[in-house]
Parts: C-alpha cells; sequence; structure tokens
C-alpha cells in the first residue's frame, strides 16, 4: 500500500450514524444488510488472507474492493480505508503481502464482533 494508505489507522472503527442512515434509506433493512455481511465477512477475510499470503496481489485488491463496498454503506469505517488502500495500491512485495495478513484477521475480525453486536440490537 502507497503513501498516505495508513491513515485508516486512524479512522474510528464504526460509525454508527452512517448505519442508521442506511437503515432509515433502506426502510428499516439494515438488519437484513448486517445478517448479508456477517454471513460473508468471513469468506472475505479468508480469501483476502489467502491472497495476502500467496502473493496474488490482484485477488487481493479484487476481494478488498468487495470488502470495501459493504464495510462502507454500514459504516464499518477502518474496515472500508483498509480495503481502499489494499484496492488502490496492493503491495506486490511478498514481505509486505505477509505483513499484511495479521492486520487484515484483526480488522475484519472487529468489524465481525460489530455486525455481531449490532444484529442483537
Amino acid at each position: 500500500m502507497g503513501n498516505g494508505t495508513a491513515d485508516w489507522r486512524n479512522k474510528e472503527l464504526f460509525d454508527r450514524a452512517l448505519y442508521e442512515r442506511l437503515d432509515e434509506e433502506t426502510g428499516g433493512a439494515g438488519l437484513e444488510i448486517i445478517a448479508t455481511l456477517l454471513s460473508v465477512a468471513p469468506a472475505r477475510r479468508d480469501a483476502m488472507l489467502a491472497a495476502a499470503a500467496e502473493g496474488r496481489s490482484d485477488d487481493l485488491a479484487r476481494v478488498a474492493h468487495t470488502a470495501k463496498s459493504g464495510a462502507r454503506s454500514l459504516g464499518l469505517v477502518r474496515l472500508a480505508e483498509l480495503c481502499d488502500g489494499i484496492e488502490r495500491s496492493p503491495p506486490i512485495d511478498r514481505a509486505e503481502l505477509a505483513a499484511l495478513g495479521p492486520i487484515i484477521r484483526s480488522e475484519f475480525d472487529a468489524a465481525i464482533a460489530v455486525m455481531t453486536d449490532l444484529a442483537k440490537e
């Protein structure tokens, strides 16, 4: 990831106002959207982890694009920004790709925890 992409670390994990706006704009479908994203999040996380571990930058960027969209719409700001940085400037160096693994896992797991909590509300 290129210069300036570490800014995602300074973002908030979750912006409830974005989620509430989504819920309002979809006529109260927020919980359904959460359920859908929660059902695909582990597979997207695992696909990104595999792509990073195997040095497949193009696949990593492709999955990051998909994950970014859902995260952003739900208000998962930090995950969306991380994925945006990966999509815009995926690392090519195998060491950089490998170093992304723990970051991807941590951010997805934090987002999954937020979605799990929201689903219980």
